[in-house]
C-alpha cells in the first residue's frame, strides 16, 4: 500500500514539475524571440509596464494565492465551493475597483509613471492582462488542491504557448510592443476559459459574507508585503526607463536570461 501511494505521489509530482518546467522553458524561449524582434527600447518599456501592472494588481489581490491557498487547504471538500465563491467575489470586486479608474486615467498615469502619455495603451493592456493572470492563478490552485496534475500542468503549458504563439505572429506582422501585450491578454482570456471549464464543478460565484470577511482580514496584511516584494523587483527597471529606454531594455533582457538558470529549481517548488 505504501509503495503504491509513493508511486502515485512520484507520478503526480513528475507531472506537476514537468508541466511547470515546460511552461517556464517556453517562456524563456519566447523571451529570446522577443529580444530579437523588439528594439531594446521597446523591451525596456515592456518590462516597465508589466512591472507596474503587476504592482497595481497586487494592491487589489488580498494576498492572492497565499490567502486562497491557506483557506483552500484547510477547507473540507464539501466546503470548498462556498469558499471559492467568496474568494472570487472579493477578488473580482477589488480588481474591478482598481481597473475602472486606472484604465480611465491610463494616459495621465503613463505620463507620470512612464514619462510618456503615449504609453497609455500598453499600460492599459498590461493592467488587464495582469488581472487575468491573477484570476487564472487562483483557478489553477483549485486544480492543484483537487489533485489533478495533468489538468494543472496542461493549463500552464497552454498559457505559455499561447503567449509565445500569438506574440510571435503579431511581431512578425509588425505590431511591435503592443502586439506582445495583446498576446498576453489573448492568452489570459483563453486560459481563463480553459480553467473555468476544467474547474467548473468547484467554481461558484455566490459569496458568503462571513467567509468574505475572514478572507479579507487574512489577506489585507499580506498586501504591503506583496507590494514591497514586487517593488524591489521593478524599481531598477523603472529607474532605468527614466534614464534610457534602451538601457532598461538591455537590463531587462539580461535579467530575463538569468532566470533560465533557476528553471529546474522553480519547477520543483510545489
Amino acid at each position: 500500500m505504501a509503495s503504491r501511494r509513493g508511486g502515485a505521489f512520484g507520478r503526480e509530482f513528475a507531472v506537476y514539475a514537468g508541466g511547470l518546467a515546460l511552461a517556464h522553458g517556453i517562456s524563456a524561449v519566447s523571451a529570446l524571440i522577443f529580444v530579437n524582434l523588439l528594439t531594446p527600447a521597446d523591451y525596456g518599456t515592456l518590462a516597465a509596464v508589466t512591472s507596474l501592472a503587476a504592482w497595481a494588481v497586487a494592491l487589489a489581490s488580498w494576498g492572492a494565492g497565499e490567502t486562497f491557498g491557506r483557506f483552500l487547504g484547510l477547507a473540507a471538500a464539501d466546503k470548498r465551493r462556498p469558499l471559492v465563491g467568496a474568494w472570487l467575489a472579493l477578488l473580482l470586486g477589488s480588481l474591478a475597483l482598481l481597473l475602472a479608474p486606472a484604465l480611465s486615467a491610463a494616459g495621465w498615469l503613463a505620463g507620470i509613471l512612464l514619462a510618456s502619455g503615449a504609453l497609455a495603451l500598453p499600460l492599459s493592456l498590461a493592467l488587464v492582462a495582469q488581472a487575468l493572470g491573477c484570476l487564472n492563478e487562483q483557478l489553477a490552485l483549485l486544480l492543484r488542491f483537487a489533485f489533478r496534475p495533468f489538468a494543472f500542468a496542461g493549463a500552464q503549458v497552454f498559457a505559455a504557448a499561447g503567449i509565445a504563439g500569438v506574440a510571435l505572429a503579431l511581431l512578425l506582422l509588425d505590431f511591435g510592443l503592443v502586439g506582445v501585450l495583446w498576446a498576453y491578454l489573448a492568452s489570459g482570456l483563453g486560459t481563463l476559459a480553459l480553467l473555468l471549464a476544467l474547474a467548473r464543478k468547484t467554481v461558484s460565484f455566490r459569496a458568503d459574507p462571513a467567509t468574505l470577511g475572514a478572507l479579507a482580514r487574512y489577506g489585507l496584511p499580506l498586501v504591503p508585503a506583496a507590494l514591497l516584494w514586487l517593488g524591489l523587483g521593478a524599481a531598477d527597471r523603472l529607474l532605468l526607463l527614466n534614464v534610457s529606454a534602451n538601457e532598461a531594455g538591455l537590463y531587462a533582457t539580461a535579467a530575463k536570461l538569468a532566470l533560465v538558470a533557476g528553471l529546474v529549481s522553480t519547477a520543483f517548488e510545489l
